[in-house]
């Protein structure tokens, strides 16, 4: 059975994830508040579009979190992408969740909230500096 992967938020980083994903084998889902945004990753190759805030567990169930192996929550702002995190590991035991991060100081404290990946551009940036 293929692996499931839900990437939830930011058409950029979405599409490109997708592609990735789509190509090691998953079962892609995408998932945007936005309708026109859903509309053009409509005619993007093999993954479903699910239009709706994924921030809620009815967004959620109808792109199919029950079956997700990992969730990836890219949305613009760092409380929905915990909150998406703590949505599919609590209320639907996904094995797996990613958020982007924004602001680097949150990082611990995501971490505390049981995200598995915290993927911060800054924290990254930092560390190559040293």
């Amino acid at each position: 059975m293929k692996k499931s992967v839900i990437l939830a938020g930011a058409m950029n980083e979405a599409g490109y994830l997708a592609e990735i994903f789509d190509k090691k084998g998953y079962k892609v889902t995408i998932v945007h508040p936005n309708r026109d945004e859903c509309e053009k990753m409509a005619k993007f190759q093999q993954a479903e579009i699910c239009c709706g805030n994924p921030a809620k567990n009815s967004v959620l169930e109808e792109a199919g979190i029950e079956s997700a192996d990992l969730i990836c929550a890219l949305m613009h702002n760092d409380a929905d992408n915990c909150l998406i995190c703590q949505l599919a590991k609590k209320n639907y035991g996904v094995a797996k969740t990613a958020a982007l991060l924004h602001d680097p100081r949150k990082a611990d404290f995501f971490k505390a909230m049981g995200v598995d990946w915290v993927v911060s551009a800054m924290i990254s940036l930092s560390e190559m500096i040293e």
